[in-house]
């Protein structure tokens, strides 16, 4: 899969790798930054299947055993999928309650669908 160049760029400029912390390959973001991936990712083909939810605490990184995800929808294209997968992580991300001490992450799992 070939992700935009802006998307890579903010992973790697930005992201946070989970690997050494709790050994999952996933790159997390904060909600600022995973909010502004998923705006590079409208109208580019490129679907938000759904994603993790991490805390960033003072003794480190702990799992928030939270997700999200977002299915096709019987005859939905993929571009309006793609659009809703987008709409929906950003709504998630929003309204992801705030814990105090700790900072929210999120990694998103991204395909593309067309």
């Amino acid at each position: 899969m070939i992700l935009p160049p802006t998307f890579s760029h903010l992973l790697s400029d930005r992201g946070i790798p989970m690997m050494e912390a709790l050994g999952t390959a996933d790159v997390a973001l904060t909600a600022e930054d995973a909010l502004d991936a998923a705006e590079v990712l409208v109208g580019t083909g490129v679907a938000i299947l759904g994603g993790d939810v991490f805390y960033k605490t003072a003794e480190g990184f702990k799992l928030a055993y939270a997700n999200w995800h977002t299915d096709p929808k019987a005859g939905e294209d993929a571009g309006a999928y793609a659009t809703r997968s987008i709409q929906e992580t950003r709504d998630y991300i929003r309204h992801y309650p705030v814990v105090p001490e700790k900072t929210a992450l999120f990694a998103l799992v991204v395909a593309q669908v067309f």
